[in-house]
């Protein structure tokens, strides 16, 4: 059976469920998404104030039954893709900003795939994402890199947005995923233990709260510091000596007059291991193409790479061209790259 029919056998009936639940409820599909995972989740529908209706339960329950028989039958993969169609139409209908927008699944998976070669094996059981939104990243990356023997992953998600948490928490859930949820501004003091490794695909623009920007090596000299320049700190100030961290980050990032701040800090704190350009075709706009940034927080093991990894990864359809390029990452990893194992 084609992928994209496996996906379609779990996202019809949820699609329909969330729809059915919204027209009944009289909120957008955004709104009735959150509340529609969590009656799956709890294996009962909410009701308050005599809604839903009762004509609208047993509509619920029947779609919410084909779609446990459905996500039985294909498995988890195909289940995570059908819900993030969901999420990704309800935001689309509810018009959210670009930068609440999931992460895409490629690139997700590309991060992964990533973070699994040049790990190789170093610890990765906790992991960060403090501005998490709908937790597709995070989880994509928990879901997806490998774990040794019995070892079991935890996850941190943190973000200031109540209506992605709820989001998140709830996709979790389906996946079996265990991660701990702080809604907070991800800026600010964060009370998450020292991490393995941050997954992290920053908000991209100015950071409005100066005070709490001001104790941050990356903080603009005057007026308002980039807020994904504070995060990336603020990620890899909860990573463990020697552990990692992954970004997803504008292409042009270092093109700028104020990112001189961020490689100061960078070379203070960090290691620069590697910048991997994400492949153009996965972005409408050049303008807006992303880059995988690999630091190396200083202390354990790590070491500075001899040679920093600078290149392109090659379209996901291009399959030959994707498995020599990860075979090239590999050797190179050998002779750069010092973990904490």
């Amino acid at each position: 059976m084609a992928e994209a029919d496996t996906v379609q056998q779990v996202f019809a009936p949820l699609d329909e469920a969330i729809t059915t639940l919204s027209d009944d409820l009289r909120v957008s599909y955004w709104a009735a998404l959150p509340e529609e995972l969590a009656n799956l989740n709890n294996n009962e529908i909410h009701v308050e104030n005599g809604a839903p209706t009762a004509a609208a339960i047993a509509q619920l329950t029947a779609l919410g039954d084909r779609f446990k028989a459905a996500k039985a039958a294909v498995g988890l993969t195909a289940t995570q893709t059908a819900i993030q169609l969901t999420i990704v139409k309800g935001m689309r209908e509810a018009k959210v900003d670009a930068n609440l927008m999931i992460t895409p699944e490629a690139i997700g998976t590309l991060v992964a795939t990533v973070a699994d070669v040049i790990l190789a094996g170093a610890p990765s059981t906790t992991i960060l994402d403090p501005s998490v939104g709908t937790g597709n990243l995070l989880l994509t990356v928990m879901r997806q890199l490998p774990l040794a023997g019995d070892a079991h992953r935890h996850g941190y998600g943190v973000d200031n947005n109540e209506d992605l948490l709820a989001v998140a928490d709830a996709f979790a859930r389906q996946l079996n995923e265990s991660v701990e949820w702080f809604h907070q501004d991800g800026i600010a003091p964060l009370v998450v233990p020292p991490v393995d490794m941050v997954v992290n695909e920053p908000p991209v623009g100015y950071y409005p709260l100066d005070d709490v920007a001001k104790d941050f090596a990356t903080r603009a000299e005057e007026g308002h510091s980039f807020a994904h320049h504070l995060f990336i700190e603020q990620g890899m100030h909860y990573v463990q000596d020697g552990g990692f961290g992954f970004f997803i980050i504008p292409t042009a990032l270092f093109n700028s007059k104020e990112a001189r701040g961020l490689t100061a800090w960078m070379a203070q704190q960090t290691y620069i291991q590697a910048l991997l350009e994400l492949p153009k075709g996965l972005f409408q706009d050049e303008n807006v193409a992303k880059s995988i940034l690999v630091l190396q927080k200083h202390g354990g093991a790590a070491q500075q790479a001899k040679q920093i990894l600078l290149a392109g990864i090659p379209n996901p359809d291009d399959h030959r061209g994707i498995a020599e390029f990860f075979q090239n990452v590999r050797d190179w990893r050998k002779d750069n790259i010092k973990t904490n194992h």
